[in-house]
Order: structure tokens, then sequence, then C-alpha cells
């Protein structure tokens, strides 16, 4: 689906629409068209099995249809504190059910109780990846400046390998797992990025990017990124 921001004119288009892409570019925006496919959805863990994005949100719908008019009411007032950012960058409130279902999701897939009532802002604790120790089929340590929470975990994202002058993380990021969060110290994730990665060519480099998610509410600080070498 593609986005159109109208003020006196139109100032942009960004999305698909019938297989026609409207990407933004360093210089002018683009419009790149390719053959239409079905959509597929990105595989989740949920436990130990797999699901789809689009049948976690189907869920979340139908506990979000038995929540009561006191419980849904929370989520409209307390959206306001919980602002989001389109794809023009502008800043808006989410709905109820928006905010009750991004919230929700990663208490899904975590495996954690759904709330059925809106939270509050967490206040999360310092959080600075530092470097990643280079990624092999044996070792892979991304050290981190932050300070141990039992309430949050440390969400990994990474690509394949890329050539040393990518710029574009080609396949995009892939999730490798959730980590207890330390105290200015490691963490090691070269057994979890060899199972979604079993490939590694070496003489390149790996794009990690990694958050602080808060098990229990949904919450999550924006997505820091860190790269490492490939041995």
């Amino acid at each position: 689906m593609a986005s159109i921001k109208y003020s006196g004119l139109i100032l942009g288009i960004k999305g698909t629409i019938a297989g026609t892409t409207f990407q933004g570019g360093r210089a002018v925006n683009q419009i790149k068209t390719k053959p239409r496919v079905i959509p597929t959805y990105r595989n989740l863990k949920h436990g130990a099995n797999n699901v789809t994005q689009k049948s976690a949100f189907s869920y979340l719908s139908q506990v979000w249809r038995t929540l009561t008019a006191t419980e849904r009411l929370t989520w409209s007032t307390n959206a306001s504190l919980f602002p989001q950012t389109n794809k023009f960058g502008d800043i808006y409130t989410p709905s109820a059910f928006q905010l009750f279902c991004k919230l929700n999701l990663v208490s899904f897939l975590y495996g954690t109780a759904l709330q059925t009532s809106a939270p509050v802002n967490y206040s999360f604790a310092a959080f600075n990846p530092d470097y990643v120790e280079e990624v092999s089929t044996s070792a892979c340590f991304i050290y981190l400046v932050s300070t141990a929470d039992d309430n949050t975990k440390v969400e990994v994202m990474a690509t394949t390998s890329l050539s040393k002058g990518s710029k574009s993380p080609r396949g995009g990021f892939k999730l490798i797992g959730w980590f207890p969060v330390p105290t200015d110290a490691y963490i090691e994730v070269h057994s979890q990025y060899n199972a979604v990665f079993p490939q590694i060519i070496a003489g390149c480099n790996v794009i990690f990017k990694l958050r602080l998610i808060n098990i229990h509410t949904g919450e999550a600080t924006a997505w820091q990124y860190t790269i490492g070498a490939t041995s």
C-alpha cells in the first residue's frame, strides 16, 4: 500500500501499488516496477512455533473484540503517551486499536501475558552498543554499555554477509533472538546468528540493529546500529 501526503499539492508518494514502488532517493524520488506477486508475510516466532505476521494480528484483533469498554478506554486515553512516526517522518497519535496491537505483538511473540489495559511509559535504563567482535561460525560477541534490568531484553536483528562497500542490507534484517541485558559487558549471539544465516562469507560486514524491549508491556527503545566484520 502506498502512502500519500497532501498539502497544496501532493508532496510525495511512498510504498507499492500493483507492483509499482514509489521510493524516495537522495536526489529525487524514484518509481520502480516489478511483476506482481502474491504477497507473503515475514515468519515470526511464537514460542517454539512459527507464525505469520498476518495470523498474529488476526489473533490480536480477536482479543481486542473481547475487551470491555473500560479496558478499551485505557488504550484511547494513553495513546498520546506513545507517539508514532509515519513514512514521511511525521509524528502522529496512534488509535487505541493500533497501540493495543503494537504493544501486544511483542508480548505475544515473546510468550508473556497479553495486556488488556494500556500501560504507562516505562523508563528504560542506559543502553548503547559499543562494538562487535568478529562474526564467525564459532564466535560473535556484541559489546554493550548497559544496565541490567529484569523487565527488559535486548532484541537483536542482523543482516547476511554484505560486501564492504554495500550500503543497503540485502534481504533486510532478520530477527536472531532476545537476550538478557548485561551490565557493561557483552551478549554472545553466534549460535543464534548461525541458525538464521548458516553461510558466512569471510571478509564481509554484518550489520546488527538492537533495541531494548519491555517483555511485559511491549514498549521498546529506538533501534541502534553497529557493524561487525566476518572471518
